[in-house]
């Protein structure tokens, strides 16, 4: 288990959403991508539906996120969603890619 320094936003609120031990949520709904996350990273799968909904893509996207099968650097969070491709940005990038 990895905890979080300092704060960390709030995201699912708007989405009623209540943790329960086992069971997943679905929070958007679609047709063309199916994207999985959990913890913080669900707020870059969440932006990255945002960024493709401007695309006419991004309404089939409910959450993406998948990390390599390895230990991972320490760092800053931004720097590693960025190393990983789970930033936002390459979330996007590699849903746009897959579509293609």
């Amino acid at each position: 288990m990895r905890l979080l320094r300092g704060s960390v936003p709030l995201v699912l609120d708007e989405y009623d959403y209540r943790f329960e031990l086992g069971k997943a949520e679905l929070l958007r709904s679609g047709a063309e991508v199916l994207v999985i996350s959990s913890g913080l990273l669900t707020m870059r799968a969440l932006e990255a539906a945002e960024q493709l909904a401007q695309d006419k893509v991004g309404e089939a996207v409910a959450g993406l996120l998948a990390l390599p099968d390895d230990v991972l650097d320490a760092g800053a969070l931004p720097t590693l969603h960025e190393r990983y491709g789970i930033s936002s940005g390459k979330v996007v990038e590699s849903i746009r890619r897959w579509l293609a």
